[in-house]
C-alpha cells in the first residue's frame, strides 16, 4: 500500500513538471509586465531568443515565471535576518504601494535581497511570482523548446550584435566589484 502510494505520488510530480510549457521570446526588448494590461507597469525585459517559462496562456497574454534578472520589491520593516517577519507580505513590480502587487510571501520565507532603496528591498523574485507578456511576442509548442545536442542550429540571418552587460548592483554594506 505505502509503494503504491509512493509511486502515485511521483507519477503525480511528474505530470505536475510536465505540464510546465516553455514560451520563447521573438522579439527585442520585449516587455514583461505586472498585470495582463498594455497599461501596467514594465517589471523588466527579455530579448529574442529567451524561453520563458509559462504559467498560463490566455487569448492576449502568457502569465510566465519572472526571470532570475528581474527585480521585484517588498518593504523592509517586514524583513529580518533574509526571513519575512508578516504574517503576509506583498511581492509589489516597484518600490512603492503604488506598484502592482506580483505575489505574496508567508511568514517564515527566507528572502534574498540585492539592493535597497529608501525603505524597500529589491530582491530576487519568488518562485511564486507572476509576471505578463503579450501571447504576439512569445512562441510556444516544439517551437519554443530548446534544440537538443544533435539538432543543427541555424546560423543567424543578419548582422549580430552584442548585448552590452547589465550594470552591476552594489548591495549596501558589499564591496564593489
Amino acid at each position: 500500500m505505502k509503494r503504491r502510494i509512493a509511486i502515485l505520488v511521483v507519477w503525480c510530480l511528474m505530470a505536475g513538471w510536465a505540464g510546465a510549457e516553455s514560451v520563447r521570446v521573438v522579439g527585442q526588448r520585449v516587455n514583461l509586465r505586472a498585470r495582463a494590461d498594455l497599461k501596467a507597469e514594465v517589471v523588466g525585459q527579455v530579448a529574442d531568443g529567451d524561453l520563458l517559462e509559462a504559467r498560463s496562456i490566455q487569448e492576449e497574454w502568457v502569465e510566465v515565471v519572472p526571470p532570475e534578472s528581474v527585480d521585484l520589491w517588498i518593504h523592509k520593516d517586514f524583513v529580518q535576518g533574509g526571513k519575512v517577519v508578516a504574517s503576509e507580505l506583498k511581492v509589489r513590480a516597484g518600490p512603492g504601494i503604488n506598484y502592482s502587487v506580483v505575489a505574496t510571501l508567508d511568514r517564515g520565507a527566507s528572502v534574498s535581497v540585492r539592493g535597497e532603496f529608501m525603505e524597500w528591498l529589491k530582491i530576487v523574485p519568488p518562485s511564486n511570482a507572476s509576471l505578463w507578456v503579450s501571447k504576439s511576442y512569445v512562441e510556444s509548442g516544439r517551437a519554443a523548446r530548446a534544440p537538443s545536442p544533435s539538432e543543427p542550429v541555424a546560423p543567424p540571418s543578419g548582422p549580430v550584435t552584442m548585448a552590452s552587460p547589465p550594470p552591476a548592483v552594489t548591495v549596501p554594506g558589499s564591496i564593489p566589484p
